[in-house]
């Protein structure tokens, strides 16, 4: 269990980090990411050597979940990959929860597809984004797959989720 966390400072990775994010990298074996909030820039170069739109996963708060739940997370920052699979919660989720998370005044891109507000990429049948919100995003995408909530949906379930104003893209 990871609560209560704050980023306030500006983080980068270089290419060799393919999971980042503000708060945790990598989310497995069920763990809870719960009540943080980023208030800063959170980078990545990714994986440039790899051309793959997989190569790269960057959340403000997560980086990837391959079985795990992110909730009541807040990002007012910003986040840019040198990649693919870039959202304001959580860049890739493969199996797991984003429950009442948000967004706000953000500016979210990334340079291959699949960005996101909330989640880039939602790759398996059993996620779920779920009473999230997006307050005055702004998504910039160099090629394909954006969305204010989801950038790619390849399974699982969106519901009850608002972008309160236009996000551009």
């Amino acid at each position: 269990l990871v609560e209560n966390c704050v980023l306030s400072g500006n983080m980068h990775t270089g290419a060799s980090a393919a999971y980042t994010g503000g708060i945790v990298g990598y989310l497995d074996g069920g763990g809870v990411v719960s009540n943080c909030v980023v208030s800063s820039s959170v980078s990545a170069d990714g994986s440039i050597a790899e051309s793959s739109y997989n190569n790269s996963h960057l959340g403000g708060v997560v980086g990837y979940v391959n079985n795990g739940t992110v909730k009541d997370c807040i990002l007012s920052g910003h986040v840019r990959a040198v990649g693919s699979c870039a959202g304001g919660i959580v860049g890739t989720i493969i199996k797991g929860d984003v429950l009442g998370c948000e967004v706000d005044r953000a500016y979210i891109y990334g340079d291959l597809a699949r960005v996101g507000g909330i989640v880039g990429y939602v790759g398996g049948v059993g996620c779920t984004i779920e009473n999230c919100k997006i307050n005055g995003i702004v998504l910039s995408k160099t090629a394909g797959e954006v969305g204010g909530i989801a950038g790619y949906i390849r399974g699982g379930r969106i519901a009850t989720c608002q972008v309160l104003k236009p996000a551009t893209v």
